[in-house]
């Protein structure tokens, strides 16, 4: 009865800890339950199938106060002798304990051992579109007995990237017989745990309750543009330098708060796709969705020294006035964007200056990257009476480059002499002096960077 106490507490212990999600996801644990002939053998005089049953019976009771875990039955062995007896009892969900207790309750053990085959079926036990980690508990008395390779089909459960992690209690198993299911959760990093060996179980559980108890707090969820899952290769920068890496559909990370870079990389199709200054907070599982059907802008504006300016990006649809996307920022500012054709405006706020970059292709997978350098020159305005000598009068000045009259650049209005500066190219200024309405318009004033360009505007009258 002492096994039969430390085997209970294990099997609450571990799924305790593995109650680790954000309350906005549900850990999904699917149990697989051994039910061959071989659990009729006894452990200290109790059946090993009578332990099973109420370690199983206490964990789901414990369990039913946990709000963000849902929980699956599968059961081989109980059927029939042959390998193919493996069932899905009772389906993933989260008001199901009472279901599952009677289950297990009724539980007779009868036939063989196919692991391999159980673990290939528990794959679809899960609900794909839920979010949060995936885990397989097999509980079992004996290795494969049905001529499945455990191993291999392990790998490809890890491979497929949808499984977590997966864990192997054993019940009265020998040292080397345990060994032979290591195979099963190596790839995943998980644990196998015997059950008649107190020692090695006290210091198994200290272990794989430190690892699961660790909170899950950054999910990465490959797709292509029509939601399929798309298996990658996953690395985390922490200010430039790499602090994690894994692979599959959707990884998962346990990361200090602060704030990461994700680089993420198809293995398909060989295109990364970036995801830059994602905040994670620990204790809360952040879902990051890394479109292999997306491209990117990484912009950045200077002034004609090279200095960073802070600027504003609008991105249109080309050739319309539909707006995509508004950012802003000194230095490189990136952003995801769905593939297509796009015109840019910058706008810098401190000399009320615009840029255009239009007509721009961005493929799939493709970042569109571009430092647009704001060459300024000076424009000084000197109004002037017919006779030389100042003008007081109240001026309005609007500029336009030169071919285009329809659309002003920028507006300057004032008394006396005015200072404006202007990026480098050709211009026509059109005057409204404040005496009499009179337009004027003054052709081909040329603005080069870093110079003074005096223009006098004379009132005639």
């Amino acid at each position: 009865m002492r096994d039969l106490k430390k085997i209970i507490v294990i099997l609450v212990i571990l799924l305790m800890s593995m109650t680790i999600h954000a309350n906005n996801s549900d850990q999904q644990i699917a149990l697989i339950f051994d039910a061959s002939g071989s659990m009729w053998g006894q452990i200290q005089g109790v059946s090993k199938i009578k332990i099973a049953k109420k370690a199983m019976k206490n964990l789901v009771n414990d369990l039913k106060q946990q709000k963000n875990i849902q929980l699956s039955l599968r059961i081989y062995g109980h059927l029939n002798k042959k390998c193919d007896n493996s069932v899905l009892e009772i389906p993933m969900g989260k008001n199901n304990h009472s279901a599952i207790i009677e289950k297990i309750s009724s539980i007779k053990p009868n036939g063989k051992t196919p692991i391999a085959y159980s673990l290939l079926k528990c794959i679809h036990d899960f609900n794909p579109n839920l979010a949060g980690s995936k885990d397989i508990i097999l509980i079992t008395d004996g290795k494969e007995s049905c001529n499945g390779n455990t191993c291999e089909v392990a790998q490809q459960i890890k491979d497929a990237g949808s499984i977590t992690n997966i864990y192997v209690i054993g019940f009265g198993m020998k040292k080397e017989e345990l060994a032979t299911l290591n195979c099963i959760v190596d790839p995943f990093g998980g644990k196998v745990i015997g059950a008649s060996n107190t020692g090695e179980l006290i210091e198994a559980f200290k272990k794989i309750t430190q690892e699961v108890s660790i909170k899950k707090n950054l999910e990465v969820i490959g797709l292509d543009e029509k939601e399929k899952k798309v298996y990658m290769d996953v690395d985390i920068y922490l200010d430039s330098n790499k602090i994690a890496s894994s692979e599959g559909t959707n990884p998962t990370f346990t990361l200090e708060t602060g704030v990461y870079d994700i680089h993420a990389k198809s293995r398909d199709t060989e295109i990364e796709v970036r995801k830059e200054n994602i905040q994670i907070k620990e204790g809360k599982l952040l879902e990051v969705k890394v479109v292999f059907g997306e491209a990117s802008i990484k912009l950045k504006s200077i002034k004609s020294n090279n200095e960073s300016l802070n600027a504003f990006y609008t991105i249109y649809k080309s050739g319309t006035e539909e707006e995509i996307l508004n950012t802003q920022g000194s230095g490189y500012v990136e952003k995801t964007i769905l593939p297509g054709n796009y015109d840019i405006k910058i706008y810098e706020q401190d000399t009320y200056s615009t840029l255009w970059e239009r007509n721009i292709v961005i493929n799939s997978g493709e970042t569109f990257e571009k430092i647009f350098k704001f060459e300024m020159g000076t424009i000084v305005l000197i109004p002037q009476k017919a006779d030389g000598s100042p003008s007081s009068e109240y001026w309005w000045y609007y500029f336009f480059k030169t071919g285009n009259d329809i659309k002003e650049d920028k507006t300057k209005e004032g008394v006396g002499q005015q200072e404006t500066q202007m990026l480098t190219g050709n211009y026509t200024i059109k005057v409204i002096d404040g005496y009499n309405n009179e337009v004027q318009t003054i052709n081909n004033i040329q603005v080069q960077a870093g110079q003074r360009t005096n223009v006098k505007i004379i009132l005639e009258k």
